[in-house]
């Protein structure tokens, strides 16, 4: 590939991956702040907040496992501009995380029985029990959360979930100090406390999300209700089909990691400990190719949804590439400040001692780590999740628990040998699954959903076009004078307009009836199909909210009757409303906005692709004229807004004779003429 291909890939991949990244970071931080506050109040209650955590996630996993199975579906659908697909896989989710939370509420009613199965004591077991007993109720408001924030992912819109897991951690710190020491007359709970902390923050993050993704119009997917379509048992079962290997592969990399602490506490207390502070420290560093892995999985989804496996197998490509650079970086930041990075967990001189030797180990392997994070997110957008948990399988449990066990006990390696053992097993992960996807990538898998058979192709989360599926052929023509009147009244692929601008001699037509619009000669101007697509989801989303703007150019030409071809769609905004716009639509950025110069012009300036229809968005533009910036040809567009009907639409528009001002002050006089022509019609 050339650079001109890789470099606006890995701009995409990293647009996604850091806040997702933030995001894992954020929500790590709600057991970090538990920890905090639980250590602060007494050694009993954060045992027991510890072993019911245990309990709590050990299980829980399986759930957002099986929730992950929406996630191809949904991005595949995004992909094809499936509107209909996108609704029935958003409340599917919902309903299964529903019902997911009814044999885990019961699993979770268990947690004293069966600590004290496994041998717990019985009086930390009751209050783990008690711990979390009291989270029950928000259980199904949790998976419900899960199932809403994969969705947004799954379209490529990360950052509502990233800011409502910051303000999550200061609604958990109030929740804690409240709940758990006290305050305000409330009795200290201490370990319960935590337990009702976290329930509370959890019904905050599904309100908070709900909020923001309706305010921004993010749950506008096309009119599927709640009935039969979206609780439809072969749906469900599509999704649990796809997620069961991705909950056996999260439980398989979970448990090597428990499996290997378990050997460290026969090793001794200070491997114990060493072992603390580096799954600490490699959890800290994984946060990296997690946040890569999700992004490689939402825009590959996207493109084979759009049916673009080339560009797929592309990308995967870049982002098994940026993944061995970046970390490459993360093993050499490893190596040279691990030290002092261990003596922020610990100052014990031999833990430290014993971390600091197994650090070279640590940095070995995570380019593996990486590589087998991203793959198996590539697989997950393919929809081949079986094959992810099998390399796993095989991987952890056939070559690095065994090999970890032997060079620890048998070899005498001790805390070190478990460490090769798991980078040996990390790297035959991450082996088997670059060499299946070298086989059988992106390219050669077909698409989980259908293309919209009335939306077309939505783009993709940064706006790239995908491919449109070609037409479906017309008639066999018997004469050529059947066929000259068979095209004279073939109606128009796109929806019919009426400009409320234009002045033409003809009658107004009906206003029960949809019309084009015409020019002053009275001839009809058809508006291509994807621009009215992509004027219907700027319509949906900027309704009923503050933003000023109006289509310009071309397209505002062709909306008031110009015989004139519309090239992309320009839009003017204010300086203010420009960067509200851009995230509202985040999911569509193409360039990002920004204050930008281009020659003798600048200004705020970005550009979106929706529908595969490029659209420029622009607030002040400013030209250089003798040697100063000044305002452009632009200035006081807002005086001159109009609005025009486009289906059952009204859009605004830059009135005509604000552009036929603008085009003149340019040099653009055929336009203008163009222009005077519409508006003053020709005398009869």
């Amino acid at each position: 590939m050339k650079p001109n291909d890789v470099l606006p890939e890995v701009r995409t991949l990293l647009r996604i991956a850091l806040p997702a990244a933030g995001g894992q970071v954020a929500f790590a931080g709600l057991w970090t702040v538990d920890v905090l506050m639980l250590g602060a109040f007494g050694v009993d209650a954060l045992n027991a907040a510890a072993l019911g955590r245990l309990w709590l996630g050990g299980t829980l996993i399986f759930a957002f496992g099986l929730l992950l199975g929406n996630d191809p579906l949904i991005a595949q659908a995004h992909g094809a501009g499936d509107r209909r697909g996108l609704g029935r896989g958003l409340r599917r989710g919902f309903a299964l995380a529903l019902v997911l939370s009814i044999p885990l509420a019961a699993v979770w009613w268990l947690t004293g029985p069966a600590l004290r199965f496994l041998g717990q004591d019985p009086g930390l077991s009751a209050a783990a029990h008690r711990y979390v007993a009291v989270q029950i109720p928000a259980l199904p408001l949790a998976l419900a959360f899960s199932a809403l924030r994969q969705f947004q992912i799954a379209r490529g819109v990360v950052h509502p979930s990233l800011w409502v897991a910051v303000a999550a951690n200061v609604v958990n710190v109030a929740a804690n100090a409240v709940l758990i020491f006290g305050v305000f007359g409330v009795p200290a709970l201490g370990a319960v406390g935590a337990g009702l902390a976290t329930a509370v923050t959890q019904v905050f993050m599904l309100a908070a999300l709900l909020l923001w993704s309706r305010k921004a119009s993010l749950l506008e997917t096309g009119s599927i209700p709640w009935g039969r379509d979206a609780l439809d048992l072969p749906g469900l079962r599509r999704i649990v089909a796809l997620g069961w290997p991705v909950a056996v592969q999260l439980g398989l990399g979970t448990w090597i990691f428990q499996s290997t602490t378990v050997f460290a506490g026969w090793l001794g207390p200070t491997a114990l400990a060493a072992q603390t502070v580096l799954l600490s420290l490699t959890g800290l560093v994984f946060m990296a190719p997690l946040g890569l892995s999700i992004a490689a999985s939402t825009r590959i989804g996207h493109l084979i949804g759009a049916g673009d496996r080339r560009q797929a197998q592309r990308a995967t490509a870049v982002a098994l590439g940026t993944t061995v650079v970046l970390m490459a970086a993360a093993a050499a930041a490893l190596t040279i400040f691990g030290g002092p990075l261990a003596s922020a967990f610990t100052d014990d001189p031999a833990v430290l001692a014993a971390v600091l030797t197994v650090i070279p180990i640590v940095a070995a392997f995570q380019i593996s780590d990486g590589v087998q994070a991203v793959a198996g997110g590539v697989l997950r957008a393919m929809g081949l999740t079986r094959r992810a948990a099998a390399v796993h399988l095989g991987a952890y449990y056939l070559v690095a628990l065994p090999l970890a066990a032997f060079l620890a006990f048998g070899a005498g390696a001790g805390l070190a040998g478990l460490w090769w053992g798991l980078a040996s097993g990390l790297t035959a992960s991450a082996l088997g699954l670059v060499l299946y996807l070298r086989r059988r990538g992106p390219a050669t898998v077909p698409r989980l959903v259908d293309p919209g058979p009335s939306e077309g192709p939505a783009g993709d989360a940064t706006g790239n076009a995908p491919r449109y599926p070609k037409a479906a052929p017309s008639p066999p023509r018997t004469t050529p004078a059947k066929a000259r009147a068979r095209t004279r009244t073939r109606p128009s692929a796109g929806p019919r307009t009426r400009s409320h601008e234009s002045r033409g001699p003809h009658p107004r037509p009906s206003p029960t009836r949809s019309t084009r619009p015409r020019n002053a000669r009275g001839r009809r101007i058809r508006l291509p199909e994807r621009h009215y697509r992509a004027l219907g989801v700027l319509q949906r989303r900027l309704r009923g909210t503050p933003i000023r703007w109006a289509v310009t150019g071309t397209s505002s030409l062709r909306l008031q009757g110009v015989a004139l071809e519309p090239d992309d769609l320009d839009i003017l905004t204010t300086r203010r409303d420009i960067y509200r716009l851009g995230k509202l639509f985040e999911d569509c950025v193409e360039r990002p906005f920004s204050f930008c110069s281009a020659g003798t012009l600048r200004s705020h300036f970005g550009v979106l692709r929706i529908h595969g229809l490029r659209v420029e968005v622009m607030a002040e533009p400013e030209d250089l004229r003798s040697g100063r910036w000044r305002r452009g040809v632009q200035r006081g567009w807002e005086g001159f807004r109009r609005e025009v009907a486009v289906g059952s639409m009204r859009v605004p528009v830059v009135a005509l004779p604000f552009e036929a001002r603008s085009y003149a002050r340019l040099g653009e006089h055929d336009k203008v003429h163009l222009i005077r022509r519409t508006v003053t019609p020709p005398k009869t």
